[in-house]
């Protein structure tokens, strides 16, 4: 399914480097002991190593506005810098500090963040209404709240309606969800009642996605153990995803891995139809795209050393590969790629 992270993608990778190095930045926003603006000037400072020693220009960049991206819910943010512009990208993954300077863009971060795209609503009851939420990965936004009658009540307000008040509000609320119901959306959950009437799987099948029920107190106009309990359910969806897209690979018969440095020519030879790789791993080399020939490097040695890895996923999704970039951890020990 394509989405805002496929886009940039296929924008990214298709850059030309017009004779200056493409620099890839990548800042942890979260889970990091270190400042970002510290991790940032390490980053450039690496860059630079490597752009002087070729003779090519200082790299100038401002620092982006740390809080501002975490606020919006950036797990990490992408910097991508060439001759003519800078792309900023929040990331919605945990990666280390990276920075790449090659001859293009780093771009199998933005694959592994295709794949989390996925978010949650969460319909909480609470003493005075009901608030719904949209839940991802990175963050929660209140998307609206509502008010069972313009009269106020006092006390739970399902026990002051009649019955089909209850029902007529409920109805509106099914509405509402169903509105904001995305492609993306994995599942509903319900939350702040035990109300049988409120919670009804019944009643709130035909939302078209799966529901769940997260306990929360009514008393509670922000349903923060809702919210941490859905995040935890979407994260397990999410990771449901990676494993698949691993499992899909080693459960084909035909799965039987090459070497890194014969993997190209199969590509091109059309021996491989899936592929999946490493996010975190990076291994230096060089690859010519026509021939599939690779040849590895222990470390980067100049600007025309690449991660192979990012090269093999774009050439491999030019001869139609099913590809995918996953978390290490997702991986068979000691594994930084799977192909068959």
């Amino acid at each position: 399914m394509a989405n805002v992270y496929h886009t940039h993608f296929l924008r990214l990778s298709g850059a030309e480097s017009k004779g200056q190095p493409m620099i890839s930045l990548f800042v942890p926003l979260r889970f990091m002991d270190f400042p970002q603006a510290k991790i940032f000037s390490h980053l450039l400072k690496a860059a630079n190593l490597l752009l002087s020693r070729e003779g090519h220009p200082k790299l100038e960049l401002e620092h982006p506005d740390w809080g501002q991206w975490i606020r919006q819910g950036a797990v990490t943010l992408a910097i991508y810098k060439d001759a003519a512009t800078t792309t900023i990208i929040p990331l919605p993954i945990i990666m280390p500090p990276r920075v790449v300077v090659a001859d293009s863009f780093h771009v199998k971060p933005l694959l592994a963040s295709s794949i989390c795209v996925q978010e949650a609503l969460l319909l909480h009851f609470s003493e005075v209404g009901a608030s719904l939420y949209r839940i991802s990965s990175g963050e929660e936004k209140l998307i609206d709240s509502y008010l069972p009658s313009k009269t106020k009540l006092k006390g739970l307000w399902i026990s002051e309606l009649a019955s089909d008040e209850i029902i007529e509000f409920l109805e509106f609320l099914k509405i509402e969800v169903k509105s904001y119901r995305l492609n993306t959306t994995q599942f509903l959950s319900v939350s702040g009642t035990k109300d049988s009437l409120l919670t009804s799987n019944e009643f709130w099948k035909d939302v078209g996605v799966p529901i769940i029920h997260t306990l929360d107190s009514p008393k509670n106009l922000h349903p923060v153990s809702s919210i941490a309990l859905t995040r935890i359910k979407l994260s397990h969806e999410i990771n449901g995803t990676y494993d698949r897209q691993v499992q899909l690979i080693l459960n084909d018969s035909m799965n039987s891995t090459p070497p890194l440095s014969e993997l190209g020519k199969k590509i091109i030879n059309r021996e491989i139809s899936k592929l999946c790789v490493s996010l975190e791993d990076v291994h230096f080399g060089k690859l010519d795209p026509a021939t599939g020939n690779a040849i590895e490097m222990e470390t980067q040695t100049s600007t025309k050393d690449d991660d192979l890895l990012d090269d093999l996923i774009e050439l491999a999704l030019k001869q139609k590969v099913q590809v995918s970039v996953v978390p290490k951890k997702y991986l068979p020990l000691g594994r930084t790629y799977l192909a068959s």
